[in-house]
């Protein structure tokens, strides 16, 4: 349990803590720092404050956290902020103001999303991306064979499938942008 003072986890503060399982952080808590808990391998429970309002890049990558509530009145979570990490499903709130398009890559193991950005299937992030509808995230847990894109999304980002598990994705004739 950390002290009920502590504002902000710093940049890399508890990096490759190998042995850390879990974090009790307190209500005071406002922003998880870069890189705060990343390469924590046996990191697997961790609690975030409602008093939390970012998650920067990289704070949970390459740990083992396997299920997190995201709080409402979070705003911001970053650039791979949960890569590699074991989630299974993850809801983000209608608090979020910005969301990294690559905030879950290499989450093999999220078979759902659920709440803001998530398509109605809640196998895919969708979100605006230089005021353009772009699929940004795909569930790679997820156990389909096959993917509709709807017909909203007019851009793939990058590593938008990556790791998945799926065979075919039909793509409509209205997207406009797909990374090579």
């Amino acid at each position: 349990s950390l002290p009920r003072s502590l504002k902000v986890i710093s940049n890399g503060a508890f990096a490759n803590c190998r042995y850390l399982t879990s974090v009790q952080l307190q209500n005071e808590c406002e922003t998880i720092g870069y890189a705060a808990f990343w390469n924590c391998i046996r990191l697997k429970n961790i609690n975030i404050p409602t008093s939390c309002q970012e998650i920067d890049a990289f704070a949970f990558g390459d740990t083992r956290i396997y299920g997190i509530t995201l709080p409402d009145g979070i705003k911001k979570i970053g650039y791979s902020a949960f890569s590699s990490s074991e989630l299974t499903s993850i809801n983000i709130p209608e608090s979020v103001e910005y969301l990294d398009p690559l905030a879950f890559v290499g989450c093999s193991k999220i078979k759902s999303f659920i709440g803001k950005f998530s398509t109605s299937d809640g196998y895919a992030i969708v979100q605006e991306v230089n005021d353009i509808p772009t699929l940004c995230s795909f569930a790679t847990g997820a156990e389909i064979e096959s993917y509709v894109i709807s017909k909203d999304v007019k851009q793939i980002a990058n590593y938008a499938f990556s790791g998945s598990n799926v065979n075919t994705v039909n793509i409509h004739e209205d997207i406009e942008f797909i990374p090579v």
